[in-house]
Parts: structure tokens; C-alpha cells; sequence
């Protein structure tokens, strides 16, 4: 496994130093209120798939990036929500985190494990017709506009969608959005695209991961929470980059501990599922999380 690992880490450092960043893209204002932010503020997490829906019960359901999920969310004080967007066959956008997960929960072609479904999207109608727990569909790109007209101060955050340029046609609220990106098109198709608050992912374990950073003058980074966690390198990584004043958000922790230890030391926000701004703990009691 260690070897695996080592193979990986030495073609990632083989990416890094032959496709660098050349657009300097100032920090949105958005990834600045997040550089400052301190433990126990709004802007110090960011509700992982909308938050673990708990639906006002004690036992939360297993399906995130649901309206339930971002509602419970704002009621919990939290202005900045992150959801996995999707495209659909026919061109719509969704809140799905992956296909595989969405047709196993569906029960696609009878299969209601993940493992045997692809990564093939499904039709607008066929995800509007699907039921993921207390009579609620995944949402509609349209319902995601309606819910951040409704509240004028929560911050959309979204990754795993490729078609920026849709993203930015359909969403209404552009200076509300961060965008996570994974390559170097990408990093600067979304600036030319109007977005103002990018975030690069990286793989904090990588050894000269911070100079690259900061030679390209990339001001917020995305990496693994669980590597900070456990990996040495990964954690004097993500000190380092803090300490040059990069934004870095770290997906994801329900540990308060945790999270309390490491807000302005290895991360300026975390991502989590269902840890309460409110009450300062894990309400998760049941269901699953996902990454």
C-alpha cells in the first residue's frame, strides 16, 4: 500500500511541475471572510452536501444534498453550503453526489447496491421521480436558486460539476459561489467564466505541495481532512499554508475537538456533516457520511 501511495504521490509531483498556474487570481471576497473567520462563527464550516438532514429528529437520514438537509442547516446558523451538482442526460442540473449513489438509493433497474451501477447520468425526469427518504427528490437547479433568493446571505459551494459555464448560466447568484476546481483549465475557465471565489484542490501529503501553491499565487486550497489527521507531512502542509496566509478549506470533520484544535492552525473552514454550530457537537447518532 505504502509503495501505492509513493507512485502516486511522485506522478502528482510530476503534474505540478509541468502544468503551472500562469493567471493570478485575487481572493474573493467570499474566501476572505472565511480567512478570517474564528472557531464557532458561520463562516468557519461549511454544511457538507447541504448537512446531514436530521429532519428535527434525533437519528439522522443517510441522504444529504437535500432541501431538508440545507433547511436544517440555516436553522443551525450556517451561511455556507456545499453541494455536489450533476448534469443530467438532458443537460439539467441536479444535487446528486454521484450516480452509482443515486440509482443504488433509487433502486435503478431493480439494484440497490452501488457498487453495480456507473457513473451514466440519469434523465432530469428520471431524478425528479426518485425518492430519497421522507418523500423528498433530489433538488433542481431551479429550487436551489429559489432557497438562496429566499436567504440573501448563504454562500453556494459546489466541486464535482465539470460544465462550469452552465454553472454559471443557471445559477442566479454568481458573487454567492465558490467553485472547487482540480486542474489548471479549470482554475482559470471559471475566473475568465465571472467566478470570483476558486478554490484549487490539492493533496496536502505531497512534499514541495506548498511552494507550488505559493509560486502560482494561489490564494485558497482544498485538501483532506482525515490526511491533516494522519499524516505528518500533510499537517506541517497545511500549518505552512496557513501560516503564508492561504486560504484552506479541509473536508471534512463532526469532531469538535478536532475542529476547535485546527480553525486558524492547519484550516480556515471545515467542511462537516453534521456537527451543530449552534450546540458545538456531532448530532449525528445514525446514517452515514459522505466524502
Amino acid at each position: 500500500m505504502s509503495n501505492l501511495v509513493n507512485s502516486i504521490l511522485k506522478r502528482w509531483n510530476k503534474v505540478i511541475k509541468f502544468n503551472r498556474v500562469v493567471t493570478d487570481i485575487p481572493l474573493g471576497n467570499v474566501l476572505y471572510k472565511i480567512g478570517r473567520s474564528k472557531y464557532g462563527e458561520a463562516y468557519s464550516v461549511i454544511a457538507h452536501g447541504g448537512g446531514g438532514s436530521l429532519n428535527n429528529n434525533t437519528v439522522a437520514r443517510p441522504y444529504t444534498n437535500s432541501k431538508s438537509a440545507i433547511l436544517d442547516s440555516i436553522s443551525d446558523g450556517k451561511k455556507l453550503i456545499e453541494l455536489d451538482l450533476a448534469v443530467t442526460s438532458d443537460g439539467y442540473i441536479v444535487a446528486v453526489h454521484c450516480w452509482s449513489e443515486i440509482k443504488s438509493i433509487s433502486r435503478y433497474n431493480g439494484i440497490d447496491r452501488q457498487i453495480l451501477h456507473n457513473e451514466e447520468p440519469l434523465s432530469y425526469s428520471e431524478v425528479k421521480n426518485i425518492d430519497v427518504g421522507n418523500e423528498s427528490t433530489p433538488l433542481c437547479i431551479n429550487e436551489i436558486n429559489q432557497i438562496f433568493l429566499e436567504n440573501q446571505d448563504l454562500i453556494l459551494v459546489t466541486d464535482k460539476i465539470k460544465d462550469i459555464s452552465l454553472l454559471v448560466n443557471e445559477f442566479n447568484y454568481v458573487d454567492r459561489l465558490i467553485v472547487e476546481v482540480f486542474d489548471v483549465n479549470s482554475y482559470e475557465l471559471a475566473y475568465r467564466l465571472g467566478v470570483k471565489n476558486i478554490v484549487f484542490n490539492i493533496d496536502i501529503r505531497i512534499r514541495k505541495i506548498v511552494d507550488w501553491v505559493l509560486k502560482n499565487k494561489i490564494k485558497a486550497v482544498s485538501f483532506s481532512a482525515k490526511e491533516v489527521k494522519n499524516h505528518k507531512r500533510a499537517y506541517e502542509n497545511s500549518i505552512k499554508l496557513m501560516g503564508c496566509g492561504v486560504v484552506s478549506l479541509a473536508y471534512s470533520s463532526n469532531d469538535d475537538e478536532f475542529i476547535k484544535n485546527n480553525i486558524n492552525k492547519t484550516a480556515s473552514a471545515f467542511y462537516t456533516d453534521y456537527w451543530s454550530l449552534k450546540k458545538k457537537e456531532c448530532l449525528f447518532q445514525g446514517g452515514s457520511i459522505t466524502y
